[in-house]
């Protein structure tokens, strides 16, 4: 038998992909928004631990350099995060419909354009990567050391869209813990990392960048073995013919006004770094660390959103619309 009863009252997949159609709504998003919460103050305690070994050991001015070019990638990575809240809620559609064929079609198509784009992004932007910091007002005194955290951290850009696109993909399936646990051992891996390249070495800011961009490849990779590994009627299949994906335009039309919204918000923090940066690198890395801490604030909500959005594409898509409007 392909569906075993779950506990929230979903019907699930052996491979944990979990259907929502049924069982106690506030339960079933309960225990589906708590492991996307976990998984984004893992992220954030793990930026607040990095912020640590690199303004203890980076050298002077590393922390403000590895904040003033965090905060340029932001601009993208938040674009697709958003760009990718749209995706799940197809996903979720077609999965709630059990629509095996055009979902098995999305994940390939998705995956194979987070992987161009990203590559298209790379390139230019490590040729770029100084002008860019020179716009942004950069602090002179950490406008080399930035630039090069930036070329570096720029490698992992391709992995973070397929991270990020992997796992709305399977957030929309229901399944929430094994994206948690991968990013547990991403980041397990990444301070692992950050020890012995900045403290043992020592590599400095280029030692810590090098370690989140090992550890973004290897997350990457853990969430498309999984998508490769789900269930045969609809598990990723990158081999064989690449046929146009038919939906293309469905799939832009939704994610677009998502992917614009955090990205306003990432211009925002652009034009208030403009400012700060005047001050200096001190001001600059003290930016850095409120930044890190800001992020508690809003996660719960975001979190939340997140869930219900992939909670009403799979109902959506199954015709519950009772649900649908009950979710709301």
């Amino acid at each position: 038998d392909l569906m075993a009863e779950g506990t929230s009252g979903g019907s699930v997949h052996k491979s944990a992909e979990v259907h929502m159609e049924e069982g106690n709504i506030a339960t079933t998003l309960l225990w589906f928004t708590l492991p996307v919460l976990v998984s984004q103050i893992l992220q954030q305690l793990y930026s607040m631990a990095d912020c640590m070994i690199v303004g203890r050991f980076g050298g002077d001015g590393s922390l403000a350099a590895a904040g003033e070019a965090a905060l340029l990638l932001s601009v993208i990575i938040n674009f697709f995060v958003g760009f990718s809240t749209g995706v799940s809620a197809i996903s979720g559609k077609y999965f709630g419909a059990r629509q095996y064929e055009k979902l098995q079609a999305l994940m390939k198509f998705v995956v194979l354009v987070s992987l161009a784009v990203g590559i298209m992004l790379t390139i230019p932007g490590i040729f770029m990567a100084g002008q860019l910091l020179v716009w942004l007002n950069c602090p002179t005194d950490v406008l080399v050391q930035a630039t090069g955290y930036l070329q570096v951290s720029l490698l992992g850009m391709t992995a973070q869209l397929i991270y990020n696109m992997g796992n709305a993909l399977l957030r929309s399936l229901g399944n929430t813990k094994q994206p948690l646990y991968y990013l547990l051992g991403s980041c397990v891996l990444n301070l692992v990392l950050d020890v012995l390249f900045v403290v043992v070495l020592p590599w400095g800011l280029l030692g810590a960048a090098a370690a989140t961009v090992l550890s973004q490849w290897v997350l990457a990779g853990m969430i498309v073995i999984r998508l490769c590994r789900m269930e045969p009627e609809y598990r990723l299949q990158l081999r064989g013919q690449t046929e146009n994906f038919r939906d293309a335009g469905y799939i832009i039309k939704t994610g677009l006004p998502s992917g614009m919204q955090a990205i306003f918000m990432s211009i925002s923090s652009l034009v208030i770094q403009l400012s700060i940066n005047a001050f200096g690198a001190q001001a600059a890395a003290g930016m850095v660390v409120f930044a890190r801490v800001e992020g508690f604030l809003y996660y719960p909500a975001f979190c939340y959103g997140m869930a219900l959005t992939g909670f009403i594409g799979l109902n959506f898509g199954a015709g519950k619309m009772d649900r649908v409007h009950k979710g709301f």
